[in-house]
């Protein structure tokens, strides 16, 4: 029996939330990475087995041999038929992911087709998203998109949303889905509850069975509610923001990383000898940017450089907390000098991890995000007024 229930349900909050930060910022850094890599191809042959983390950016990709390590992936077309022994990051106009992943699944896609296994959880968003007959979930389902269609097996729980919501297939938990239109087919099958939001009720199939209860919660098409939040589900918001914010940066650092490989380690370099002088010219570049900006634009010639100027101003922001992250990693592991690629990546990552959670802390975050800010820019600026500089030899 179907009961219409107004309250909020915090699984689908949890993954609208997904939805919104997962599109915004893995989509962005999408767009970013793929900028300068036309025409370009990759490919790790079959029977090549490398060690991790992985990195592979390009227009085309194509992976049939095997990773061990997490393994991070960007491109327009990227299929990846090989093993990965660790979490797969991947993001790509197409994408296709046909292998074996031992670990988590994070996917981004314009269409995007899981039909490989993991032993853990898959998290996908994407216009087309589909979950294949053949695939095999480790764990719990995490599936949003415009058209979102579960073929495959989901042996635990899984959290769908889009505009279309379609479930084929055998759901071991409970089904927690917000869609305009939803759908249970004659294949359906969910152990658990049924948890939905939608102005329509659910098209389920007289053969679909649901072993629960069927809890339906009845929305207008535009639901401006489904932003209000309990002061629980904004702080699942903030930490899913977190993890995004802290996957969007390490994406940020290895495209710079690549294409600069001293940039990031001599960035570094002011804080941790002149850091009183960085953080002046910090505050001062964090104050003086935005209004050199608005004074460019009161003029309709100064419109464009004050544009450009603004734009440039939040780039740098963001670089900004990468270099302080680094910075960060590096005084922890005692590692003052350039490292190969991973230790590096290594270094970010627990950098990043802290900086986070600080800015997590109530009445405390904005205060560590101001400093944080004000010293990475002052780095940035310090760094940038040396030119002449002598270049460091490649890291190996």
């Amino acid at each position: 029996m179907i009961t219409k229930n107004k309250n909020k349900s915090k699984d689908l909050s949890v993954i609208i939330f997904f939805i919104i930060s997962f599109i915004s910022l893995a989509g962005t850094v999408s767009a970013a990475t793929l900028t300068n890599n036309d025409q370009t191809r990759e490919t790790l042959e079959q029977g090549t087995t490398i060690d991790g983390p992985g990195f592979f950016y390009g227009e085309a990709i194509q992976i049939d041999g095997n990773v061990d390590g997490t393994t991070f992936v960007f491109g327009e077309q990227v299929q990846v038929n090989g093993d990965i022994n660790g979490s797969l990051f991947i993001v790509g106009e197409s994408v296709q992911i046909s292998g074996e992943v031992n670990g988590n699944i994070y996917g981004v896609g314009e269409t995007i087709r899981m039909e490989g296994k993991n032993s853990s959880d898959v998290f996908m968003t994407g216009e087309t998203v589909r979950v294949e007959q053949n695939s095999e979930i480790g764990r719990d389902l995490f599936i949003a998109g415009m058209d979102v269609i579960q073929d495959g097996p989901a042996p635990r729980h899984i959290f769908g949303a889009g505009e279309s919501v379609t479930l084929n297939s055998i759901v071991g938990g409970n089904a927690n889905i917000y869609g305009e239109e939803v759908a249970l087919n004659d294949s359906a099958s969910i152990e658990g509850n049924l948890t939905y939001n939608s102005p329509n009720e659910a098209d389920i199939s007289q053969n679909a069975s649901i072993a629960g209860q069927t809890d339906y919660t009845e929305t207008e098409p535009t639901d401006s509610r489904m932003f209000s939040f309990s002061q629980t589900e904004r702080w699942i918001f903030r930490i899913l923001f977190a993890l995004f914010s802290l996957i969007s940066a390490l994406v940020v650092w290895l495209f710079i990383r690549l294409l600069r490989p001293q940039f990031w380690m001599n960035s570094t370099k002011p804080i941790a000898t002149i850091i009183l002088k960085t953080m002046g010219f910090g505050l001062l570049a964090l104050i003086g940017i935005p209004l050199v900006s608005v004074l460019l634009m009161v003029t309709i010639i100064g419109i464009p450089m004050g544009i450009i100027l603004s734009a440039l101003y939040w780039i740098a922001l963001y670089i900004a907390k990468i270099i302080v992250a680094l910075f960060i990693g590096s005084q922890i592991t005692k590692a003052y000098e350039r490292e190969s690629l991973g230790k590096e990546f290594l270094h970010v990552t627990l950098g990043l991890f802290i900086l986070e959670l600080l800015m997590l802390i109530p009445y405390v975050g904005w205060i560590i995000g101001l400093v944080v800010a004000i010293t990475g820019l002052g780095a940035l600026v310090t760094f940038s007024r040396k030119p002449n500089e002598p270049k460091h030899a490649e890291y190996e």
